[in-house]
């Protein structure tokens, strides 16, 4: 990119959904034409009206993190920092996990999702103590012995901005480390940020992405009162497909999707032995400028409009990665 900024490239992707871990699972899975779609086993999910979702099975967190770590995040966390390793050593990029230095002060960190609360199965099992034999709670017993009764981390565990402070602190991210409250527009939000934050010079490498855990008892217990989600759960994989005419709602799933952003100090150019995975534009996001269009000569077809256009940026075109060959990926 020139102009006004540096040429970006994504240079590692991290992904961990119901489809498997790493980006050559998941590619594999949708080329195969496989769902991560199927009944909820986590938990009875037979008082909600949807019973579907996409549950990430068999996931080890103990392979990305300590078990001191551990102790202090949730299930939404623990994806959030297995997709960051895989990011990281998808992108080539030495850490301290991996036998390298920090990343340090050149290097930041922007992170979206949409976590509110800590591990609740594990207060809910301590707070049965005070439920009186007629169903009630005895709110005098939780006073005097709350001390006790409370998970000591349940309120560290819950902090939203818990995986920030992980992860930076595992690798070493010294730069500028950013978290965004949201639900589905909270990880673009974060990838733009971390963009920019590479071409205007901030940093050098930029580990953003979005996560989440929707699948949980209590995500899905919001969400189905809302009445958003599909009640067709005799369907199965078929339940939710976008395009569908007579399609009833959405479903969720559990997901981490993590991008390492890298400066690029030459224009990108297809062929054997380009590393970056591809270059991106990004025109829209934050910090674009509203302009419209010279109005067409008169008996011109066409009218006028408005866009939004990022100084210095060109529309970008879809095309093929290629460091492994297949799509998708940017390039201008």
């Amino acid at each position: 990119m020139s102009g006004s900024g540096r040429q970006v490239v994504i240079s590692g992707i991290g992904l961990v959904t119901a489809l498997g871990e790493g980006p050559e699972a998941n590619w594999k899975a949708l080329v195969a034409g496989e769902s991560g779609i199927g009944p909820i086993e986590a938990y009875d999910p037979s008082p909600l009206q949807t019973r579907l979702g996409g549950e990430i099975a068999d996931f080890d967190a103990t392979k990305y993190a300590t078990k001191r770590q551990l102790r202090t995040v949730n299930r939404g966390d623990r994806l959030a920092m297995a997709a960051a390793r895989i990011a990281l050593d998808d992108a080539g990029l030495a850490h301290k996990q991996s036998g390298g230095d920090e990343l340090g002060y050149r290097t930041g960190l922007y992170l979206g999702g949409n976590k509110s609360l800590g591990r609740m199965e594990q207060l809910i099992e301590e707070l049965k103590v005070i439920r009186r034999p007629d169903g009630t709670a005895d709110l005098e017993h939780l006073a005097r012995h709350g001390d006790v009764i409370m998970p000591p981390l349940f309120f560290v565990e819950g902090l939203p901005a818990g995986a920030v402070f992980t992860i930076s602190q595992t690798y070493g991210i010294r730069g500028s480390s950013t978290f965004f409250a949201g639900y589905a527009d909270a990880g673009a939000t974060a990838i733009g940020r971390a963009m920019r934050a590479v071409r205007r010079g901030d940093a050098d490498v930029a580990l953003a992405g979005g996560y989440d855990d929707a699948t949980s008892w209590w995500s899905m217990t919001l969400l189905d009162r809302l009445g958003i989600l599909t009640t067709r759960n005799e369907r199965g994989q078929q339940a939710y497909r976008p395009y569908d005419r007579d399609r009833s709602g959405g479903l969720p799933g559990r997901a981490r999707r993590c991008w390492c952003w890298r400066r690029s100090r030459r224009r990108w150019r297809a062929g054997p032995g380009s590393t970056p995975r591809s270059p991106v534009t990004v025109p829209g996001t934050t910090g674009a400028r509203r302009r419209r269009r010279t109005p067409r000569a008169a008996g011109s077809p066409g009218r006028c409009g408005v866009r939004w256009r990022t100084p210095g940026c060109r529309p970008a075109t879809w095309a093929t990665s290629p460091r492994t060959g297949r799509g998708p990926g940017w390039a201008t």
